[in-house]
């Protein structure tokens, strides 16, 4: 039984369409959503939704951060960040995670770095991983 997945964003409703089941990184790990799922909230942390459909197409985005409210017809989901993967571009995120890298080395480390950019670094790393996965580049390894 498909379910619909709304998820929205401060700026916008990304996305509102039906899926088989949803994957996403929630507070305690991922989690597999289907219709028909008990009622549940949950803390989103940075990772990847995945939405299914029976013929294997999949939706993939990047979410940092939000809470998704999962009832067995809907799961809506109030990200902080959210964006498709293929709308992800590569060479800006790559040049992302090579600032959060300065901050972070320019600090002294991870143990020493403000908190504000250790997450920046982690959140530039899963989002460019996420995207090199999805969509890998001619030349470049895939990440997983």
């Amino acid at each position: 039984m498909p379910i619909k997945v709304e998820i929205v964003t401060p700026e916008r409703l990304l996305m509102s369409r039906d899926a088989d089941m949803v994957t996403l990184p929630g507070e305690s790990g991922q989690m597999g959503v289907m219709g028909g799922h008990a009622p549940l909230m949950t803390t989103l942390v940075t990772g990847e939704i995945i939405l299914h459909a029976n013929d294997d197409e999949q939706d993939a985005l990047f979410v940092n951060g939000g809470i998704a409210e999962v009832r067995p017809d809907v799961v809506t989901i109030l990200a902080d960040v959210a964006e498709r993967v293929d709308d992800i571009d590569i060479q800006r995120a790559e040049a992302a995670r090579a600032r959060a890298e300065a901050s972070v080395a320019e600090a002294g480390g991870v143990a020493s770095a403000p908190p504000v950019h250790v997450a920046a670094l982690r959140r530039s790393q899963v989002r460019l991983r996420i995207a090199r996965r999805r969509r890998p580049q001619p030349g470049s390894p895939q990440t997983n």
